[in-house]
């Protein structure tokens, strides 16, 4: 065989490999680029970052979960007899608003008739710039959520990609049919945690009284403005017909005993009082807190952290929802923040170290 024919089939033999993996890749399409799951293929949820994109352009749903790890535990099953609905969950554990909300829109985008939104709206964000995106996690996966085909390639022609779709052929003929994990499971950390006060303290001995507090500022107002408006209600007004359940996750007394010793505590009620205001200026949108049950919020059995609940708040604040119970209204919210601050100022912290 001289050098040149050789070279022929060298470039040949790489077109087709290429080829091959190319189509092998977008028929299985583990992360719902193209299409939505093939019947016959069972598909592991498990790559939120990577699978919401297409979770939300290409399944079939009228409702939607979402919000960074607080909303992880919800159970769409649960929700869908609430609310008679068809759901799926794409949280974004630690995602920003820009993230959150960024992958909405690709929900109304791609011409589903959404009726629910359920949406964490997580207090330390606000602070965010209103473009700030999660960048600790590697390369942020551009050529997924884009509708550019030149640089699909990075898609069709990841090694890792290549790994996944061979491991769905495996998981499918192990079980016999085809199918996913189910949302109810999907990004659900329930079982991998211990809860209690042991796994929420830690190692802390005290809670020590701050020497000033601080308090929020115009420019913090302005970063909190453009924030709430690019990424929390601008999407609600577009779509009057979608109604939007935002909520403030119910974190841990410990959490709010740190912003205490920190002398942050009277700011951050004043960060959610501001976003409040900002929010309900929305019509559409439905808005809750449950900061000030303390049957929650001073359970410390209810936490693996200072901030992250058990699977059981997740299910008590759906029903919470549906039965408007810790619903924000401009008429009652004064009243909201003034209970907070004599509950979260007063509170003797280091009573903690009891339980």
């Amino acid at each position: 065989m001289n050098f040149k024919k050789w070279i022929y089939i060298f470039i040949i033999e790489i077109f087709l490999g290429t080829f091959i993996l190319t189509v092998f890749s977008i028929i299985v399409d583990p992360f719902f680029h193209y299409h939505k799951p093939l019947p016959n293929l069972f598909y592991v949820l498990n790559n939120a970052r990577y699978q919401n994109d297409g979770i939300l352009k290409h399944f079939d749903y009228d409702a939607i979960l979402t919000g960074t790890s607080m909303t992880e535990n919800f159970k769409t099953s649960e929700f869908n007899t609430l609310f008679d609905t068809n759901a799926v969950k794409v949280p974004f554990s630690g995602g920003s608003f820009k993230e959150v909300n960024d992958n909405l829109k690709t929900a109304f985008r791609t011409g589903h008739k959404v009726k629910y939104v359920v949406r964490s709206l997580d207090t330390y964000n606000f602070l965010a710039d209103k473009d700030s995106m999660r960048n600790d996690l590697g390369e942020y996966p551009v050529y997924l959520y884009n509708d550019e085909l030149f640089d699909d390639f990075k898609y069709v022609l990841n090694k890792d990609v290549v790994k996944i779709s061979g491991k769905i052929i495996k998981e499918t003929l192990k079980r016999g049919s085809g199918g996913i994990t189910s949302f109810d499971e999907y990004a659900n950390w329930n079982a991998d945690y211990k809860f209690g006060s042991k796994s929420v303290l830690k190692d802390k001995k005290e809670y020590k009284t701050p020497k000033s507090l601080k308090k929020l500022t115009n420019e913090d107002k302005n970063i909190i403005k453009s924030n709430v408006r690019q990424n929390v209600t601008s999407l609600a007004l577009k779509h009057p017909e979608t109604t939007f359940y935002y909520f403030f996750p119910p974190y841990s007394i410990a959490y709010w005993g740190e912003l205490y010793e920190k002398g942050e505590l009277v700011k951050n009620i004043e960060i959610e009082e501001y976003a409040i205001e900002l929010i309900l200026e929305c019509p559409n949108i439905k808005l809750f807190s449950f900061n000030i049950m303390s049957d929650i919020t001073t359970d410390l059995n209810n936490y693996k952290d200072t901030l992250h609940y058990g699977e059981w708040i997740n299910s008590k604040m759906l029903i919470f929802m549906k039965n408007d119970v810790g619903l924000l209204t401009k008429e009652n919210y004064k009243n909201y923040i003034e209970e907070e601050k004599e509950l979260y100022l007063n509170y003797q912290y280091n009573e903690l170290f009891k339980q």
